[in-house]
């Protein structure tokens, strides 16, 4: 098992990660709000209790996720909101904004790096297509 980077004396795994969780998270087949929360705050995500806005993004200061692969569609993304619905994964248009689902969290602890959200290729071929 890994040690979050802290036994080489690297950031977290979500160092430089804003998070927010979306929705209740009360499915008994999901990993709960509180469990989840504490999983990101130990790998150094700031967590946030209000959803962050697309227009107020570009006036906050822009982190970049230290665990993010280099030239990864996630290298630039800062904030990140956590659903408990069962949607597609997306990246914002600006590229700062991701949608992620609870799995991508549990999944990206397992392999300690942030994965590459498979849906993000279709997703940003949508949106330079409009």
């Amino acid at each position: 098992m890994h040690s979050w980077g802290f036994d080489l004396q690297r950031p977290g795994l979500f160092a430089g990660c804003h998070v927010y969780l979306s929705g209740k998270f009360d499915s008994p087949t999901m990993t709960s709000r509180d469990d989840l929360t504490r999983l990101l705050q130990q790998g150094g995500a700031t967590i946030h209790t209000r959803e962050p806005r697309t227009e107020h993004l570009a006036s906050e200061p822009c982190t970049v996720p230290y665990h993010a692969s280099t030239g990864s569609k996630l290298e630039m993304c800062s904030h990140y909101i956590v659903q408990d619905r069962d949607m597609s994964d997306r990246l914002d248009a600006n590229g700062r904004l991701c949608y992620v689902k609870p799995s991508w969290v549990l999944d990206s602890i397992a392999n300690f790096k942030l994965l590459e959200v498979s849906s993000l290729d279709s997703a940003s071929k949508v949106s330079a297509k409009n």
